[in-house]
């Protein structure tokens, strides 16, 4: 049975909503998936992902648990012990909070959960898959300062103080430390990873800084939010670029005039793939040979978006 002709099933828990999906025989393997946002294409592939890899591994009989915590600590915590509850054998978790899960992790790991995380790394889990989030902000401001011809003053979109985003600033910097005919501008342009937060950072750069040649905002949503105010502001030359490659991304460097010159693109249903094969090999009994997995991203910039095949369903 392919992704799209899952049979969804609503359980209300006491307001939590988990989304069953499931195959006509008995499940031999329960996969949980713990995400952020049901609304973000880049979680709906963490989800596509984990389902592809746990069918793989049982012939299609895998049972998917799916829960949002629309990044609440709380909701994600009581989540995580529902499926434990539920003898949920491997949860991929995005975590709301770094540090703040370990305990509720750990318990869950002793009760026979395997705990892996996704995205972002969680204290306590028995492994971290996630994007090489330090190429991925290398590569996107290196081709930041080729496009400027190595010359000129860069600002950085923040995010959210979790690995993920730690890391991109990072390689973005040490892209910049190789430059020296670029200024790294000192702003605090806090973008929260949105759209709309992207446009605030945005224009907070731009009233302090006027003169900005380039933009790296650590997401992809975030950078068209820049993009949309400096379009707004008549600014037609900062070159902006960021990290996801995700949808909303990748139709907007096919639009020769846009600000957005290039993402590093993640593979998320490829995490979650490796997350799932992680679980299941410990429990088969298996020892992992690390704990964290780090997948490269791809840069992909107007001059090849047409050959990018994106976050497809």
């Amino acid at each position: 049975m392919s992704y799209k002709k899952l049979t969804i099933h609503f359980l209300l828990v006491i307001g939590l909503a988990i989304f069953t999906f499931s195959q006509k025989s008995l499940a031999n393997l329960t996969v949980g998936v713990a995400i952020n946002d049901l609304n973000n294409p880049f979680f709906l592939q963490i989800v596509k992902g984990a389902k592809r890899k746990a069918d793989e591994l049982t012939n299609g009989k895998a049972n998917i648990l799916v829960v949002a915590s629309d990044y609440s600590l709380n909701r994600q915590r009581w989540q995580l012990a529902q499926l434990v509850e539920r003898n949920t054998d491997i949860v991929v978790i995005t975590a709301a909070d770094q540090q703040a899960l370990a305990s509720d992790i750990q318990k869950a790991i002793k009760q026979g959960t395997q705990v892996i995380a996704v995205d972002v790394s969680a204290a306590g889990v028995v492994a971290t898959v996630a994007t090489d989030n330090v190429k991925a902000g290398f590569q996107a401001c290196t081709h930041l300062i080729n496009q400027l011809g190595g010359v000129g003053k860069i600002a950085i979109i923040n995010g959210p103080n979790v690995s993920a985003v730690v890391d991109r600033v990072d390689g973005c910097n040490q892209a910049i430390a190789k430059a020296s005919g670029i200024q790294l501008l000192q702003v605090d342009a806090q973008g929260q990873g949105s759209q709309a937060g992207g446009e605030q950072a945005m224009k907070t750069i731009l009233a302090t800084y006027p003169d900005v040649n380039g933009v790296f905002a650590i997401n992809d949503p975030s950078a068209i939010g820049a993009e949309l105010e400096a379009q707004n502001r008549g600014k037609r030359n900062i070159v902006i670029t960021s990290v996801d490659g995700a949808p909303i991304m990748q139709q907007a460097l096919k639009n020769s005039n846009a600000l957005v010159s290039a993402t590093a693109a993640q593979y998320p249903d490829l995490m979650a793939e490796k997350a799932v094969e992680l679980g299941y090999q410990l429990k088969q009994g298996q020892k992992l040979s690390q704990q964290l997995f780090l997948i490269d991203p791809s840069l992909v910039n107007k001059n090849n978006v047409m050959q990018y095949k994106g976050w497809a369903e």
